[in-house]
């Protein structure tokens, strides 16, 4: 573990998800704990909302039918808002395949753990539509980062520092930004 890990942990802060920390009676280490733990565009988050608004230039905003970013160059964006217009320069809508992902990875980043099969039955999928990922598990389950029993999939204590690596098997444009470069190389 690191030396800021360690230090963290012997102040008596927890752990929570892959790169926060907080105190055993701070809402964000209670719903670690409590397997209550959300994650967004902006990290981890005890918040449930379904919509995040960004203000300002370059600012991203999330809906649940996808993402939103105002304009970067400030003063595009402002002569946007002084003509009363959205300042927005470019969006991302999310079809049904990116919203089930996005459920998998956020509950394998803040849980260390997914019941696959359950999972995917409000989306009426079932794990065997995800056999290409299952496939992409098996190296992380032989260096012991990660282990799956039927449906459910677990990080490891040791693997949770690589808890990326888990949840990135279920990112489809992980998957095609990769098979992109192979293929320009």
């Amino acid at each position: 573990e690191s030396v800021a890990r360690e230090a963290l942990a012997d102040a008596g802060f927890e752990a929570v998800g892959l790169d926060h920390f907080a105190r055993p009676d701070d809402d964000m280490a209670i719903a670690a704990r409590s397997k209550a733990l959300n994650r967004n565009f902006q990290g981890y988050t005890t918040d449930r909302a379904t919509v995040l608004i960004g203000l300002g230039a370059s600012s991203i905003g999330q809906f649940p039918e996808g993402f939103v970013q105002n304009d970067p160059d400030i003063g595009r964006w402002r002569r946007a808002i002084e003509a009363g217009h959205l300042a927005t320069a470019k969006g991302k809508a999310l079809d049904a395949d990116d919203r089930v992902r996005a459920a998998i990875i956020a509950t394998i980043m803040c849980d260390y753990e997914i019941n696959l099969a359950a999972a995917l039955e409000p989306f009426g999928l079932t794990p065997a539509d995800f056999a290409t990922e299952m496939t992409a598990l098996e190296p992380l389950i032989a260096d012991g980062i990660a282990t799956v029993s039927g449906a459910m999939i677990k990080v490891t204590p040791f693997g949770r520092p690589f808890v990326r690596l888990v949840a990135a098997a279920f990112d489809a444009y992980l998957a095609r930004a990769a098979a992109r470069h192979s293929v320009a190389v």
